[in-house]
């Protein structure tokens, strides 16, 4: 049987000297281009969503006056106080919203050459056609997978800072260079637990499964940095499975607030186009730990390492639910195990295409090719099926593989006709359906930008507008669903359904604070909570002052004339604002 070839194959003519010189400035150029426009197109946004929690303790820290009043950002653990230490240091440089967006552009970027690096160890003649692929992929797919799990966004949070250093951790993981991984993998941890405990699975069950050579060695250059972070952070960790009032926060945080992180039954479709993703790189596996190289059976331990650390935690979750279990949230490794099975499926792509020499494992083994295919109507249920946007856009998955790899075929007829360098007029094509597909998909989410274009919704700009004129130590209740006001107004707000803590007697108090604004006993969904509060009457107004000091109250404008108690001091097309007391 024939040697399955992952690198140059054999009967591949070299590049001369002269060709090799005068590629190697286009291919940077070419990464580079790659790299910048993988980042933009996920869009340049500050102030939204996470970011509505993350910044709060930073901007306490920059002007103390600013959310004097606010109960999340005060009395509540934060666990992302390296990430606040950043965001402080950068806000005495320059204004945070640039600043911040920059550093999440270079993030992005610096996760291309990431996979340029692992693509070099296990494919170093194709190694940019592959990464031209795999960045195609990560700009339709939004590097999105189940359970609400990301590498990156648009905006800098915790995670995505994590997710490179984890990604730097198996780069070099691969390449063998285990001292390095272990300081990227504790850097990862470092920002955020999370990647602290599920990367220290990921890379122990690796090492194990590499064997028993250098073992020792190799676990003491990949976790000593580890475990001392992962000792300072252990009072947190403890903190967070204590007993006591645990139960009812559990039963609050997991079926009320978060189903979608947590629950399968609430993500189930998502995991369709994950498993997809996966069917298609099973039959590319066996090639990748065949090889006579050691990168290539590294990078396959990885993967599975990865696939088997998500798949223990989901049956704990799913045939039995062990709350502790869930709490890892092990759906986070999932977006990176998928970007490293298409690393592997572009890569075979590659070598089908270009060399048919390497191609010969495909007709001796007819069962790979309908795994494959079996993965490819997998894959395009999921996208039928999915609540995830990132899937939705990215529905042109396969039609850009296919394109791009038929353009690749054209562009060696071409070179071989022209005389001209192959790798050059190859990669050429691969950039063009490259920025062909950020017209087509980061084109959109580049304008929803929101450091470029302000906020979509212009009525509650105005209202943050506003509310930024009232004192700095005025205290809001606001609609549970508006939680990007307490950041742009840098007010203190009573509560909001996005910011829950972590402590179980956290949860419990946010509950409470959500019933008492909403009037309802048991706030069971945002849904419910958004009717309760629009339900606001003076008594509770009253209520509202009495117990928290609340100067003033945000409902919706159609609701006014319902209102007479109100004593209106703002109003546009959307919100009106009522003074409670004395404002």
């Amino acid at each position: 049987m024939k040697r399955e070839f992952i690198g140059e194959p054999p009967g591949t003519a070299p590049l001369s000297e002269m060709d090799k010189a005068l590629a190697r400035p286009f291919r940077t150029a070419l990464l580079a281009g790659a790299a910048v426009a993988t980042s933009l197109s996920f869009g340049l946004s500050y102030g939204i969503v996470n970011q509505n929690q993350y910044l709060l303790q930073a901007l306490h820290w920059l002007d103390p006056e600013f959310f004097s009043r606010d109960w999340f950002t005060l009395e509540t653990t934060q666990y992302h106080a390296h990430f606040s230490a950043l965001v402080w240091l950068l806000g005495h440089i320059g204004p945070l919203g640039p600043m911040l967006t920059g550093l999440n552009a270079l993030l992005i970027a610096l996760s291309v050459v990431v996979v340029h690096a692992i693509a070099v160890s296990v494919t170093e003649r194709d190694a940019l056609v592959v990464t031209l692929l795999v960045a195609a992929l990560m700009i339709a797919g939004a590097t999105t997978s189940f359970a609400g799990t990301y590498l990156f966004t648009s905006y800098l949070q915790p995670s995505g800072m994590a997710a490179l250093f984890l990604l730097v951790a198996a780069a070099c993981f691969v390449t063998d260079h285990h001292g390095w991984s272990g300081i990227a993998l504790a850097a990862a941890g470092f920002i955020h637990l999370n990647f602290l405990v599920l990367g220290g699975m990921l890379f122990g069950l690796a090492h194990v499964l590499l064997g028993t050579d250098r073992f020792v060695s190799r676990a003491l250059l990949q976790f000593s940095l580890l475990a001392i972070v992962m000792a300072f952070a252990m009072p947190t960790m403890l903190a967070v499975s204590s007993p006591g009032a645990t139960d009812e926060a559990r039963r609050i945080y997991f079926t009320f607030r978060v189903p979608h992180h947590y629950l399968p039954s609430a993500y189930w479709r998502d995991m369709v186009e994950f498993l997809g993703w996966q069917l298609l790189a099973f039959p590319c596996v066996g090639r990748f730990a065949a090889s006579a190289e050691a990168a290539p059976r590294r990078l396959v331990v990885l993967y599975a390492s990865g696939l088997l650390v998500i798949a223990a935690c989901q049956l704990a979750t799913t045939i039995v639910f062990v709350p502790a279990i869930a709490l890892l949230f092990s759906s986070r490794l999932a977006p990176g195990v998928t970007l490293l099975a298409q690393i592997m499926v572009c890569a075979t792509c590659v070598a089908l295409v270009l060399h048919r020499r390497s191609g010969t494992w495909a007709v001796l083994h007819p069962w790979r090719g309908a795994v494959a295919g079996l993965g490819l109507l997998t894959l395009a249920l999921g996208y039928r099926i999915s609540h995830s946007p990132g899937s939705r856009e990215g529905a042109g998955y396969l039609l850009v593989l296919g394109a791009l790899l038929a353009a690749q075929a054209g562009g060696v007829a071409m070179s071989r006709a022209a005389e001209a360098p192959r790798t050059t007029m190859q990669v050429a094509i691969i950039a063009l359906g490259v920025l062909s597909l950020v017209a087509y998909v980061g084109v959109p989410r580049f304008k929803q930008s929101t450091l470029l274009f302000g906020m979509p919704d212009r009525a509650a700009e105005q209202l943050y507008r506003w509310a930024a004129t009232t004192p700095k130590d005025a205290l809001f209740a606001i609609p549970p669903w508006l939680e990007d006001f307490r950041l742009h107004s840098r007010r203190s707000i009573i509560v909001d359904w996005k910011s829950v803590p972590g402590l179980p007697v956290e949860i419990l108090e946010w509950h409470r604070r959500l019933a008492d604004v909403t009037g309802l006993e048991q706030v069971t969904s945002e849904q419910v909570a958004e009717q309760g509060y629009h339900r606001m009457d003076a008594m509770r107004a009253e209520q509202l002052v009495a117990r928290y000091g609340a100067q003033y109250v945000v409902l919706r404008a159609k609701l006014a004339s319902a209102m007479p108690w109100c004593h209106e001091v703002f109003r546009n097309r959307e919100f009106f604002v009522c003074a409670l007391g004395s404002p």
